[in-house]
């Protein structure tokens, strides 16, 4: 509810979003695709109800760093989604 909340009345040029995980890839076998696959399809219909533009995803996790950008636009977004991910920093 806070999240849509927050769409509902953003008029941001770009909207940052992070996360623990990473967001966009849905072509690696991650345990938490098993629990979050239905919070992240909800994520991107609400970005396109509420037409969020630069939307940036930021996120971690993994044992390495990648900037990715979604091949196509995402449920109903009218460009495509970047993520930037970041190994841990101490590492």
């Amino acid at each position: 509810k806070w999240f849509e909340e927050e769409l509902a009345s953003n008029s941001a040029t770009f909207t940052i979003i992070g996360s623990g995980i990473q967001t966009l890839p849905d072509d690696r076998l991650i345990l938490q695709e098993l629990t979050y696959h239905g919070t992240r399809q909800r994520m991107f219909q609400l970005l396109a109800k509420y037409h969020t533009e630069g939307v940036v995803f930021i996120s971690g996790d993994v044992h390495y760093a990648e900037v990715m950008q979604s091949p196509c636009p995402l449920e109903g977004m009218k460009y495509n989604a970047v993520e930037i991910t970041s190994s841990g920093l101490s590492h």
